[in-house]
């Protein structure tokens, strides 16, 4: 018989036993142990009292007191014990009782039970089911999830199971099965493994027909930044549905109620929240109602008594005088009070010494713009001032510093400040906006002219930037349109000379994309590239003799834990005295024993997977190095590209698919080390996990293997938009930038004609360009 171990309870263990079996709001978001021990124990423990409150059920309950004693005694931290098992087993032809089996690692739970039968007076049967539903079948439910016990029962006659040998060979079979997984069918060994041991018992037994409960069960699975999921202990639906076969099934249902009310009422309850122990109280109250009114008469009795009660005289609050009773006496603060109007106001004269807020750029500098809008009054013109300068100045600055490694980085954020500065200014006035969009195309020019003569592979690839929006500007002079012209007489002769599509330079991966061909013509990154290799091949070769290690570890303490005996020790259960002349005593499983102590540490062999750093695909090996040390001046042009089509001209991607999980390369365990820090809008992502984040990331030892343990990569990266948040695909056609066209309403015109003059004036302003 099972004998609950020391009554008390870490706050640990009784938090995990309220999380099962309450289920209440605040549950982990990661795996809390194993929660076997504590619930046997006091599944135990509540029958024990509920057997003293229910003499008239004393057959039944007593039964399942045995079956849950036998629960606890077959299975040893979680696992069923082989020697145990069997012992149980030649007991129950003789005395009857059930026993309640979790063979954990194939995910079932059996009963075996001794049954009256027609034909041979006894049977033994064996009902089996599947515990946990898959993770998608419980976040797919709605509500509760409905299921059916048991899935199937074999009965077997008491001559037949007593064969020389049958009891063994089925203890060491489940016993092994409920420690061991077989390597590569996780998915698909529960099924398989409860099918072959019904099919074993089929054999030499007949299917037993027998009536089936119907749950209607709560499950969660809840995961964040863990290892492994938080989910129901099966454990607990095991104990449920073995009780609710074994008892009637009002009896079941005052339990489970009782229960719950005696976890409620253990001292460790009031450490709880009080929002958990309101949810805990309301389940049981729940339940409680549901029950029978039978069941409730104590309750009705004692409810009647306390509303008979006299009521308490309050006669004695009516003298209560609040004004007096609430009034507090604070001098020091009635002095603070008073000093307040004796205070003599200072006298503070300043000289007014205003600063002019005109923005004054030298032409050899290129000018720099935060700040110019710190005047209110001045903004505008400053704006000007500065459209001026790149109409003036950019051209010769540019070929003056395209040899410059820090001109496209100066350049783009030139860009980024002057339109998100310009656009709060200019909106709603066209001709402004004209000049703001052919400033910002004069600025891009000037970077992609320092760009291809640093890398003259880029003039290899098209731009895909048409000009045709460009023919709605609203351009204030002749100058404006010579300008213009310029403009679209360098993108179009850019475009003639290039032979590449855009895409191959910007998202997509090729033998023939920028990132490929400036691979093969650097050494620097060719020689980066092999150093990976060569690091990761010697990583892998280390983890493949570290497994073979730790197998023969494995094998060697196996071996001494089939060799060996479990070990026990004599217990006292009650010391002799006047009424009993003989001490109590009763055998008990050694927390020391040297078997369990092998197996555990086997279990306990465990191994990190070991993943290929970079794709297998050599295209993409090349480009996932390039990202890795690219050229600065190079991401500068290709996310300047990438803002001017989408912030400024407002296009849109063709497929704008967002990712449904992130890993940037940036962030990469084993790539990161030699990776630059540079902060870039277009990179490469995968929404795939590596390996080595998920939760197949570590492996028992039992069932690794080299194929299962050294991996290819599981990252598929494709280039994504960080600032969107969309993978990069094809641009639309259509630009859907600020429109710059006047309305064709007479009123709109003249509010049009009256906001755009201020911008003329403003360009006679030279004088401030020095």
């Amino acid at each position: 018989m099972f004998i609950p171990v020391d009554s008390t309870c870490t706050m640990a263990a009784y938090r995990s036993l309220v999380n099962h079996v309450f289920l209440p709001p605040e549950l982990p978001q990661s795996d809390d142990g194993d929660a076997f021990d504590i619930i046997v124990q006091t599944t135990f423990k509540a029958l024990i009292e509920y057997k003293r409150l229910r003499a008239d059920q004393h057959s039944s309950v007593e039964n399942a007191i045995r079956m849950t004693g036998n629960m606890a005694t077959a299975h040893v931290d979680g696992y069923i014990d082989e020697e145990k098992l069997a012992c149980l087993m030649e007991a129950i032809p003789r005395d009857g009782g059930s026993i309640v089996l979790h063979v954990s690692a194939q995910n079932a739970g059996m009963i075996i039970s001794r049954v009256s039968a027609l034909d041979t007076g006894f049977a033994i049967r064996f009902e089996a089911f599947e515990l946990a539903p898959l993770n998608q079948a419980v976040y797919q439910s709605k509500g509760r999830l409905g299921r059916s016990f048991p899935g199937s029962a074999v009965d077997i006659d008491i001559p037949t199971f007593a064969e020389l040998g049958l009891v063994d060979t089925f203890a060491r079979t489940l016993a092994k099965m409920s420690f061991q997984a077989a390597p590569g069918m996780q998915p698909q060994v529960r099924k398989a493994k409860a099918m072959f041991i019904m099919g074993f018992l089929n054999a030499i037994g007949q299917s037993a027909h027998v009536d089936t409960i119907s749950k209607n069960t709560r499950e969660e699975v809840l995961l964040l930044d863990a290892r492994s999921p938080w989910r129901r202990s099966p454990v607990w639906l095991l104990l449920r549905v073995a009780l609710q076969l074994k008892l009637p099934y009002d009896i079941y249902k005052k339990f489970m109620a009782f229960m719950m009310s005696s976890i409620i009422n253990d001292h460790d309850f009031q450490k709880l929240s009080s929002d958990m122990r309101f949810s805990m109280m309301a389940k049981v109250a729940r339940r409680v109602y549901k029950l029978a009114t039978s069941s409730l008469s104590p309750g009705n009795t004692h409810w009647s008594h306390l509303q008979k009660r006299p009521p308490l005289n309050l006669s004695s609050l009516a003298s209560l005088h609040f004004d007096q009773d609430g009034f507090t006496a604070i001098p020091a603060l009635d002095e603070y009070l008073k000093s307040i109007s004796a205070r003599e106001s200072g006298q503070h004269t300043t000289d007014f010494n205003p600063e002019s807020g005109m923005a004054i750029f030298q032409p050899s500098v290129l000018p720099y713009l935060p700040g110019i809008d710190s005047h209110r009054d001045y903004t505008i013109p400053n704006l000007h001032a500065f459209e001026m300068w790149i109409a003036t100045h950019i051209n010769q600055w540019s070929d003056l510093h395209k040899t410059d490694a820090n001109a496209c980085e100066q350049l783009y954020d030139l860009i980024e400040r002057y339109h998100d500065l310009a656009l709060r200014q200019y909106l709603g006035n066209p001709e402004a906006l004209s000049v703001c969009y052919l400033t910002i195309l004069e600025l891009w020019k000037a970077l992609d002219v320092c760009a291809t003569h640093l890398y003259p592979l880029l003039a290899d690839y098209r731009l895909d930037l048409s000009m045709a929006f460009a023919q709605n500007f609203l351009l204030p002079s002749e100058a404006e349109m010579q300008r213009l012209l310029a403009l679209e007489t360098y993108f179009t002769t850019r475009e003639n000379r290039a032979h590449l599509p855009s895409a191959r330079c910007s998202y997509a991966i090729t033998a023939d994309c920028f990132s490929v061909r400036y691979f093969d013509q650097y050494p620097d990154l060719q020689v980066l590239l092999e150093k990976i290799e060569v690091q990761a091949a010697q990583e892998k070769a280390a983890k493949l003799e570290e497994l073979a290690r730790l197998k023969s570890e494995y094998e060697r303490l196996m071996t001494l834990h089939r060799d060996t005996f479990c070990q026990y020790y004599e217990y006292v259960s009650e010391e002799a005295n006047e009424w009993m002349p003989q001490a109590v005593t009763e055998q008990r499983h050694s927390y020391l024993c040297q078997k369990c102590e092998y197996k555990s540490k086997a279990a306990g062999l465990k191994i990190d997977i070991h993943e290929w750093p970079l794709p297998v695909s050599t295209t993409n090996q090349k480009a996932v190095v390039f990202e890795m040390r690219p050229p600065f001046s190079f991401i500068h042009w290709r996310d300047s590209l990438v803002f001017l089509r989408i912030n400024v001209l407002q296009a849109e991607y063709t497929m704008g698919t967002r990712a449904r999980a992130q890993y940037p390369l940036s962030t990469d365990e084993k790539l990161a080390r030699f990776a630059t820090g540079q902060h870039r809008r277009i990179g490469l992502l995968s929404e795939d996990k590596p390996h080595t984040r998920t939760h197949r990331k570590t492996m028992d030892i039992a069932k690794a293997t080299d194929a299962e343990v050294c991996l290819a990569s599981g990252l598929n990266s494709k280039y994504y938009d960080s600032d969107i948040g969309t993978f990069i695909s094809g641009l639309l056609a259509q630009t859907k930038y600020h429109s710059t066209a006047p309305t064709s309403s007479r009123g709109d015109g003249l509010r049009y004609k009256s906001s755009s003059i201020a911008h003329r004036p403003i360009r006679m302003a030279k004088p401030q360009i020095l």
